[in-house]
């Protein structure tokens, strides 16, 4: 969560103040559908989506585009 939140503070003024940005991040399905053993992974994954959404909400008015991809797919690791 730390990590995205920093990375996406860095940017986040100039594109404000700018008019114009893109932000995309990328996330996993760990965090929508959950994991078994994987809690604080599956939190974090589920801030960052908090996050995007907060963002986006923020950064319509200002034409800055917040987007995240959460690719999912059946693992070994999952079974």
């Amino acid at each position: 969560m730390n990590g995205t939140a920093y990375v996406t503070r860095a940017p986040w003024p100039i594109m404000y103040e700018k008019n114009d940005g893109r932000i995309i991040l990328t996330s996993l399905g760990s965090g929508i559908w959950g994991s078994l053993g994987q809690a604080s992974y599956a939190a974090a994954r589920m801030g960052m989506l908090g996050l995007i959404n907060v963002l986006a909400l923020e950064g319509r008015r200002h034409n800055v585009h917040v987007n995240c991809l959460a690719p999912a797919a059946a693992r070994r690791m999952n079974a």
